[in-house]
């Protein structure tokens, strides 16, 4: 049996967390996982406010990280605001061209701009509408050409061939999707939500047995607020709380403390969205503050 490995790294305040994964099967090895911390905030001094110095003392440390690697794909996980992201219905069969055009259209109007932009887009889900046709519901991210290259800068000296960018909380999205039980195990919904909690954002993601239906984010806000923008995630589907069979929170400022607030709104036990449930580890050998939350991005994106 073949085995893959991806490598995923994820940017939040002044760390950077990074995993490795080898893939062998329906398993999942764990290579490498931890965290560099740095004297600035790294998104800042890369993506928003960038200086040379900090790119190169990054990339340098991303170097001894990955040295030695064997890893076939590096994914970055940007954080909004940083990025644009949004989900996008494409027409299911359109050539390549046709949905690029398309999605830089789209990119541009949401980031108010007629620069061009670099944009990935990643398959959620196909649809099936009533008229017989299907479209295909891609994950978009857009940045600035000059964000990518200083990101480009970044990782281009690291072993991976293949480097790419992908949103947060699609990162966030493959964890949870591993993580939550299926539809039949609670109730016929299938539906979870997941919140990341993050110095700079809220993120909300909407998973159906498997499938990304939808998400989105806030700025930092209370905790009750929290769950009260949750719960109008769902009800943009017409799902009430408690339709919702699973809340879990991740992130770096994700507290048990707000479990309270969200469980009052939900009627549903919430749980720390916790990735290492996912790999082949022993999870007795990590510290008991280890907070595994706080990785469900990078690990997600290795996924």
């Amino acid at each position: 049996m073949e085995a893959h490995a991806r490598a995923g790294i994820d940017i939040v305040g002044r760390s950077l967390r990074y995993a490795e994964i080898e893939k062998y099967g329906p398993r999942y090895r764990l290579l490498r996982l931890g965290s560099c911390d740095f004297e600035f905030d790294v998104a800042e001094g890369v993506l928003s406010n960038p200086s040379d110095e900090s790119i190169t003392i990054v990339s340098d440390a991303l170097g001894d990280v990955f040295s030695g690697s064997v890893t076939e794909v590096l994914h970055v996980a940007i954080h909004p605001p940083d990025c644009y992201s949004f989900l996008s219905p494409l027409p299911a069969g359109s050539s390549e061209t046709r949905r690029n055009v398309r999605l830089q259209q789209e990119a541009a109007l949401l980031a108010g701009t007629e620069r061009s932009l670099h944009i990935t887009a990643d398959l959620v889900r196909s649809e099936s509408l009533d008229d017989g046709s299907t479209v295909d519901w891609v994950q978009v991210l857009a940045v600035e050409e000059a964000v990518h290259e200083r990101i480009y800068r970044i990782v281009n000296p690291l072993p991976q061939p293949a480097k790419r960018l992908v949103v947060s909380m699609h990162a966030a999205a493959s964890t949870l999707i591993h993580v939550a039980p299926p539809a039949h195990a609670i109730d016929p919904s299938g539906f979870s939500l997941a919140i990341g909690m993050f110095p700079h954002c809220v993120e909300y993601v909407l998973c159906r047995d498997g499938v990304v239906h939808f998400n989105t984010y806030t700025d930092p806000v209370p905790p009750l607020d929290v769950a009260f923008f949750g719960a109008h995630v769902a009800d943009r589907f017409g799902l009430r709380p408690r339709d919702i069979d699973a809340v879990y929170l991740y992130g770096t400022d994700a507290d048990p403390g707000h479990f309270s607030d969200l469980e009052s709104v939900f009627d549903s036990e919430v749980s720390l969205l916790n990735p290492l449930t996912v790999l082949d580890v022993d999870q007795g050998g990590f510290g008991a503050d280890f907070g595994a939350e706080g990785y469900a991005g990078c690990i997600g994106a290795a996924l």
